[in-house]
């Protein structure tokens, strides 16, 4: 947003401190400011190449700054760099010694620039910083070289922090060599992609370290679990709840962890694919929404229809016929998500408007659910406040539960393919429960 930015620009240098010299110097005319998010300005960018890209947006600590530190993102920044050109980014590190906790962040973005870039000078410090390039000629980390070329620039530009005795504090030998011997030897359970953002997960594994070694040993335990097992576990668990429970609170449920863990996976989706959220998340958002009140108003119309019959098996034969279309529908539509998001990603672009529309059959569908599983509750001798009660509240808990999985350990750990896919064994667990009653 250019007049926010503008804004933000104005406000900081109204409250620089006193005697700083930054808010009086003049924006260069060369200068030329882009106000777009920058994951797609580099995806759609067509014009003369650069020398250098900083990457300055933070540490991976979240989906949306993650995905600045991707193989795809580092593909990208390399297609538009020239042959010389030079990637720079920095990440929260430790000089002297890196820990476990360390070694996963740090270690998953090197390895995963390495795989784009061949040539990598690492500077440690509280923030490592490191410079990828595709051609190593120009690149070096000799104290010596660097010193002879400060000295030719000193003349023509001055500076006021970096001097000629900075540069051996920052390149000091035997820290470089230490760790780069320490992330060379490291081995990453993945490298750091749109698909499996990984990275972030590190984060908040390195975060919940400050505080806690057993958090750290727990979230460090949970990333070594493999994919099938994950899945065992989820199915028996789900099972279990099953047959202690009835159908209709039992469905409701799954489709509370079905609709938020679709929906949180199209948001990232959007993201990684089409660049930035901003208002875009007010639209999708609202389309699911949107989706929700129209399902729930054909489905009770659809109930209303049915509650003629005099019959009170015909009235629940006909409920449970609709309880078995929708959860029939979900499969499918989850199985056309799955392969959409799939091609989408292979294809490494998204169109926007797919979104939105995913967003509101989604939202159909979990909105459809509702008024007919409050009436299967009713028709067997529930009231309507404990029905209406006992529902809203089964909702909320597995939707709860499933959006801190979904975004904390599913999509980083296993990817949103096979986050889908644990989606389509909960919604195959629920048709079996709806056809074995």
């Amino acid at each position: 947003d250019k007049k926010l930015v503008e804004q933000a620009d104005s406000l900081c240098r109204q409250n620089l401190p006193d005697g700083s010299q930054a808010g009086k110097m003049p924006i260069s005319p060369k200068v030329k400011r882009v106000y777009q998010d920058g994951r797609k300005f580099v995806k759609k960018y067509t014009g003369e190449r650069f020398d250098l890209i900083i990457i300055n947006v933070g540490d991976p600590s979240t989906a949306l700054t993650n995905r600045f530190y991707t193989v795809e993102f580092f593909e990208e920044t390399r297609d538009i760099l020239k042959e010389q050109g030079i990637l720079a980014l920095s990440l929260a590190s430790n000089p002297n010694y890196l820990s476990s906790g360390f070694l996963l962040f740090n270690g998953t973005i090197y390895k995963t620039l390495k795989q784009v870039f061949p040539h990598i000078i690492i500077v440690p410090g509280e923030e490592m910083s490191l410079f990828a390039g595709k051609s190593g000629d120009y690149m070096t980390d000799s104290v010596e070289i660097l010193k002879q070329r400060w000295e030719t620039i000193a003349s023509k530009v001055t500076t006021k922090y970096v001097t000629k005795s900075y540069i051996p504090s920052r390149f000091y030998k035997e820290r470089i060599d230490y760790v780069r011997k320490t992330l060379d030897a490291f081995t990453p359970q993945q490298l750091n992609r749109d698909f499996r953002p990984i990275s972030y997960y590190y984060s908040i594994l390195l975060t919940g370290s400050y505080f806690s070694s057993v958090f750290r040993k727990i979230f460090m335990g949970i990333a070594k679990i493999p994919f099938l097992l994950m899945c065992i576990m989820i199915i028996f668990i789900t099972i279990l709840l099953g047959l202690f429970s009835n159908k209709a609170s039992f469905s409701v449920g799954g489709f509370g962890a079905i609709g938020i863990g679709s929906q949180l996976i199209i948001l990232l989706s959007f993201e990684s694919l089409c660049g930035y959220m901003y208002h875009k998340i007010g639209i999708i958002t609202g389309a699911f929404m949107l989706g929700v009140s129209l399902g729930a108003l054909k489905s009770s119309r659809f109930i209303v229809h049915g509650s003629q019959k005099k019959n009170l098996n015909s009235q629940l034969l006909t409920v449970n016929r609709q309880l078995l279309t929708i959860t029939g529908l979900s499969f499918l539509y989850l199985i056309i998500l799955f392969l959409t998001l799939r091609f989408l990603f292979l294809k490494g672009t998204g169109f926007e408007f797919i979104f939105p529309i995913f967003s509101c059959a989604g939202g159909l569908l979990v909105g459809a659910l509702f008024p007919i599983a409050n009436a299967i509750l009713i028709k067997q001798g529930e009231t309507v406040q404990r029905s209406a009660g006992l529902l809203y509240g089964v909702d909320l808990f597995t939707s709860c539960i499933f959006s801190l999985l979904t975004t904390v350990f599913f999509v980083p750990i296993y990817g949103i393919d096979k986050t889908l896919l644990v989606l389509i064994i909960l919604n195959l667990i629920i048709l079996a429960k709806v056809l074995k009653s």
